[in-house]
């Protein structure tokens, strides 16, 4: 490095810059005596903190748009007779964060459950498309993802419940930095969800219903080759594990001759995990994932008649790094 600065322009106290390549930083020194660097400092390389936060921002958003509890994904279940059921929903939205993050979302998803015996939960699968547009100041991101989900739902005369959800999703991500730099990752997500509540009526019209929810995501390692009109590098993700806790409550009013229920929710949410990393040859960038929020909405629950009802919701969140600025869902189920 010394010898590609020598020369008669580089004396005692003068500083030199290396600009930042693909992966290595800006390097900047004074030269010293006998021509020797000092003070060398290095900064992070910004092609690959802008491809981290924005691949990070999407894995953090497949998590937060994939996960839901029961309310939001089979509105009240118990409203209804028929052991056997069939459902669509819609859910979308528009999360943002820092580096002037836009990502608007879009998920429908439909399943079908059934109680295969008195007394058994109620076991289901579920298939859901999203369709994803991230865009931050240095780069944006298009997702698709497709999953299946697998549940358990268990509700008893008490009014507590047990939800367990398990999920697969395959993700395809096409990424674009600096407007030239363009790449694509795929990768594959796991998550087990579990949830609990219990409902308590405290008058023939008037519930309240404690919740405490715990959900963990493996998000797999993944390379993306990043490259423009005369240059291409490749960069490699190391996994990513996700781990959310949700403790919370919905508060509602039960309609007159059992039409349905209007109702608010609010609850506290930590990710204990997240943690992202990027690399390439030696060097690395890592993102700190954990984080607390806060989640609030209204919904309501509407019954046509009684083996089919519609459901929908709209809530937001505030005081996480990635925050839901609104988020929708809507949704009809058929029992038979």
């Amino acid at each position: 490095l010394k010898d590609k600065f020598q020369g008669s322009a580089l004396k005692d106290g003068a500083t030199v810059k290396m600009a930042e390549g693909m992966a290595a930083g800006e390097v900047t020194a004074k030269v010293g005596a006998n021509g020797t660097l000092t003070d060398v400092t290095t900064k992070t390389n910004s092609v690959m903190s802008n491809v981290l936060d924005i691949s990070s921002v999407t894995a953090l958003s497949l998590n937060r748009i994939l996960m839901n509890d029961v309310r939001k994904r089979l509105g009240d279940v118990r409203s209804t007779e028929g052991a056997h059921g069939a459902w669509v929903r819609y859910d979308g939205g528009k999360l943002t964060g820092s580096n002037s993050l836009k990502n608007n979302f879009t998920t429908v998803q439909m399943g079908i459950d059934t109680v295969p015996s008195q007394d058994a939960p109620r076991f289901g699968a579920a298939l859901a498309y999203t369709r994803s547009d991230a865009d931050m100041r240095r780069g944006d991101a298009t997702m698709d993802t497709y999953s299946l989900a697998l549940y358990g739902t268990k509700f008893f005369e008490n009014g507590l419940f047990v939800d367990v959800i398990g999920r697969a999703a395959l993700s395809n991500a096409d990424y674009t930095v600096d407007s030239d730099k363009k790449g694509s990752a795929d990768n594959t997500a796991l998550s087990l969800s579990g949830e609990i509540g219990w409902r308590y009526d405290a008058t023939s019209t008037l519930f309240v219903e404690p919740q405490a929810e715990l959900t963990y995501t493996y998000t797999d390692a993944d390379t993306l080759k990043l490259k423009n009109a005369t240059s291409e590098y490749l960069y490699s993700f190391d996994k990513v594990d996700s781990l959310l806790g949700r403790v919370g409550f919905a508060a509602g009013y039960t309609c007159p001759e059992g039409r349905g229920n209007v109702y608010v929710h609010a609850s506290a949410v930590h990710e204990f995990l997240g943690d992202a990393t990027i690399r390439s040859g030696l060097n690395s960038y890592k993102v700190n994932g954990e984080d607390t929020w806060a989640e609030y909405g209204i919904g309501a629950n509407y019954n046509l008649n009684k083996n089919a009802y519609i459901y929908a919701g709209l809530e937001r969140t505030d005081g996480g790094r990635l925050d839901e600025e609104w988020r929708a869902h809507a949704g009809v189920r058929l029992a038979f």
